[in-house]
């Protein structure tokens, strides 16, 4: 009875990693393009966040912007930020992208993202 008890906990968290049954997104397992990500970066995120990511862009809010080269935010597993492009943050002005990007576009991002705070790794789980 232990045993089945513990795969469902472990069925459960599998699912809630890949979006199943929680009606969220179904991460991406292969990383992002980091060039393509760059691209949507300057056309899209840029204006708030500014060209090198600081949270200086021409748009100013409050509260401010993520500094997307702060250490707390490159210290963030890229399923977080993934779903954070993905969903939006309540009580801040990052809305949700979700229905103006793909998957693949918002894991683009993040690799770009990524690269922005000096870490040239991408795929970070």
């Amino acid at each position: 009875m232990t045993n089945m008890i513990r795969a469902g906990f472990i069925l459960a968290a599998i699912g809630s990693l890949s979006g199943i049954g929680t009606g969220g997104p179904a991460l991406s397992a292969s990383p992002g393009d980091a060039s393509a990500g760059k691209g949507l970066f300057s056309s899209l995120c840029a204006r708030c966040h500014g060209a090198d990511g600081k949270g200086e862009g021409y748009t100013k809010f409050t509260p401010p912007v993520a500094d997307l080269t702060d250490p707390a935010i490159q210290r963030q597993l890229d399923a977080t930020l993934f779903k954070r492009i993905h969903d939006g943050k309540a009580g801040t002005a990052m809305g949700a992208w979700k229905m103006a990007l793909t998957e693949e576009q918002i894991a683009d991002v993040v690799a770009y993202v990524r690269l922005l705070g000096g870490n040239r790794e991408s795929g970070k789980p």
